[in-house]
């Protein structure tokens, strides 16, 4: 016979995190002059306690607005994952919200197991928020998340793109995902669920420390915040700074490449490359001709023929560009080919 689930303690709107959440979440959602019905939102919930008090939190902020969503995914044994699936359905009930549910399948896909769920997990979101009115999709990433984010890839010696850590909002085509929670940590949000009587689930998988942020967050991150407390916001409050610079060099770098295409006289047609002049590139700063070519290769590059570009090798052919020899030179950057000449830069793919 099943237990019925805990009736939950309501939450008032005055509630500190509540309102830190929903002030974040509609400065996310189109700010201040937005109505909450306009901001309607799909709250991705795992029944876990970081997604199960986001979705706690935006019920009593604006229940009007949630809806509150699960993925199932093949990756875990099927009694457990139909088990959060039905704990999720149940907060969605208590808090008189509409529950919508996908499925995915991945474990038959070659390659990066977790990666794969992760796709057909934001596609699966995308595709009930279109169903249900939601312009919005929320996931319950928080500051722990995002230094355990940084520091996984600062040690893969990632450039400011990528340091700058999970952001605040991304497109999922015809939505947009937002993050409220980034400033937040585990335990704050661990006493919205105590607060509100919610007993959330336990992922076993969040244990296995064969993983590499399993093994960074049982590991390094804990004993970093036994010693600084506030490290994870922190951390969040370094993110936003690095995205901001991030944005100014990729905003210099997309103006850069306009004018050096203009010097090298026209675009090539994509199959055939594009040329751009190297005496108006070589004066740029090393990051912000990293970004050239990252811009570059994005254009001629699509899909499965886009390999991810390091750091290193950007700086490394950054660097050749700039050589005041301006000698001639060609070099592989990452699925394309890199010709300099004294005057010219002609990047192709590498076929």
């Amino acid at each position: 016979m099943s237990v019925a689930p805990p009736k939950l303690r309501p939450l008032s709107r005055r509630h500190p995190t509540v309102r830190a959440v929903a002030r974040r979440w509609r400065a996310l959602t189109g700010g201040p002059e937005t109505r909450d019905p306009d901001r309607r939102t799909l709250v991705a919930c795992s029944a876990g306690p970081d997604s199960s008090a986001l979705a706690l939190a935006l019920a009593a902020a604006s229940p009007d607005s949630v809806v509150i969503a699960h993925i199932l995914h093949d990756l875990r044994p099927s009694a457990e994952a139909a088990a959060d699936r039905d704990l999720t359905r149940d907060l969605a009930s208590e808090l008189r919200v509409p529950f919508a549910q996908a499925e995915v399948r991945v474990a038959d896909l070659r390659g990066n197991a977790e990666g794969h769920a992760r796709r057909a997990r934001y596609a699966a979101l995308a595709q009930l928020a279109a169903a249900h009115g939601c312009p919005y999709v929320a996931t319950a990433h928080h500051a722990a998340d995002q230094l355990e984010t940084i520091l996984l890839r600062l040690i893969r010696g990632s450039g400011p793109r990528a340091l700058a850590g999970i952001r605040a909002t991304r497109s999922l085509g015809d939505v947009t995902l937002v993050r409220p929670l980034l400033h937040l940590t585990p335990g704050e949000l661990r006493a919205v669920c105590d607060d509100a009587a919610w007993t959330p689930a336990h992922d076993r998988t969040n244990d296995d420390t064969s993983r590499a942020r399993a093994s960074m967050r049982h590991g390094v991150v804990a004993t970093l915040l036994a010693r600084h407390p506030h490290a994870a916001e922190r951390a969040a409050e370094s993110a936003e700074l690095i995205a901001d610079a991030g944005d100014l060099v990729e905003h210099e770098a997309a103006a850069l490449f306009e004018r050096a295409k203009g010097g090298a006289g026209t675009e090539a047609p994509s199959p055939y490359g594009i040329v751009l002049d190297r005496r108006v590139l070589a004066e740029a700063p090393s990051i912000v001709l990293g970004e050239v070519l990252r811009l570059a290769h994005h254009r001629l590059l699509s899909g499965e023929r886009r390999a991810r570009l390091r750091a290193s090798e950007l700086r490394r052919v950054a660097a050749q560009i700039g050589a005041r020899e301006c000698a001639h030179r060609e070099t592989a950057l990452a699925g394309v080919r890199v010709r300099l000449t004294p005057e010219l830069v002609e990047i192709t793919p590498d076929v």
